[in-house]
């Protein structure tokens, strides 16, 4: 059986930098696809690769 949802997560903890990559947080591997970014300053990021940023 497949569940399929869609919902909104805060980011997680940055790393020391204050940001991470996507990629670094395993995602995939858990079966998760994110469909995009929405950052404080308003921009938003449509289907982020990998090496995309994200920041808390």
């Amino acid at each position: 059986m497949m569940v399929e949802s869609v919902t909104n997560l805060p980011s997680p903890t940055p790393g020391v930098d204050g940001a991470k990559e996507l990629a670094e947080l395993g995602l995939r591997q858990e079966g998760v696809v994110v469909l995009g970014i929405q950052r404080e300053n308003g921009r938003y990021v449509g289907a982020p690769k990998g090496n995309t940023h994200i920041r808390r």
